[in-house]
């Protein structure tokens, strides 16, 4: 039998155990922003690395490690943009030019971005293809909440154009290897509105067995 959870507040929470209100609530309220609203400054490459440092703890079954990350180079940015911009228009605008300048000038316009690869082990033996997913996921999560943690904000971008033949030759993704997104990274000039909370209520459960 399954039943609504009543759920308490996060200030109750929060105060009854100790925990950091400042922390937790970015974690709550962190959300994605357009790469068109991210300027300068990016972040520096000690804080791309705790960033990733940061995906390298997510959950991992079997310690498969599915997961690479590439930071582009700031001069190959332009180049990465316009390789993906090109697969987008191909696949989804009819060819159309405009369609590709303003895709291109879309991620162009975040001061960092990160591709995220997943290293897939179809033959694993106890961690199945699924599993390995989430890991990633769960990974890129870490690195998005690290991110809104130091200041900064990001966005992904994927897509069809993830898994097009040029952009794959272009980041030398690996026969065994699936682009997941893109990560663009970037300082907010102005506060970003505040996202719209999801009522834990519809989403949470309670499993009273299966007897009832």
């Amino acid at each position: 039998m399954l039943q609504k959870n009543s759920v308490p507040s996060n200030s109750s929470v929060l105060s009854e155990n100790g925990s950091d209100p400042i922390l937790l609530e970015r974690v709550l309220t962190r959300r994605s922003l357009s790469p068109m609203r991210l300027v300068e400054p990016g972040p520096t490459q000690k804080e791309i690395e705790l960033m990733v440092s940061a995906a390298l703890t997510a959950p991992d079954l079997g310690a498969v490690r599915p997961w690479r990350f590439i930071s582009i180079d700031q001069a190959a940015r332009d180049e990465i943009t316009k390789i993906v911009s090109e697969a987008k228009a191909r696949r989804g605008s009819n060819g159309r030019g405009s369609a590709v300048e303003s895709e291109r000038g879309h991620g162009a316009r975040a001061p960092v971005q990160i591709a995220i690869i997943a290293c897939l082990d179809p033959e694993h033996v106890d961690v199945p293809i699924l599993q390995q997913y989430i890991s990633v996921g769960a990974a890129l999560q870490n690195m998005l909440l690290s991110a809104d943690i130091l200041g900064y904000g990001a966005m992904i971008l994927s897509g069809d154009e993830m898994r097009d033949p040029d952009v794959i030759k272009a980041l030398n993704v690996r026969w065994n290897e699936k682009l997941v997104a893109l990560v663009c990274l970037g300082t907010c000039p102005r506060p970003a509105k505040p996202k719209r909370r999801l009522k834990v209520a519809d989403h949470l459960t309670v499993w009273c067995g299966s007897n009832e």
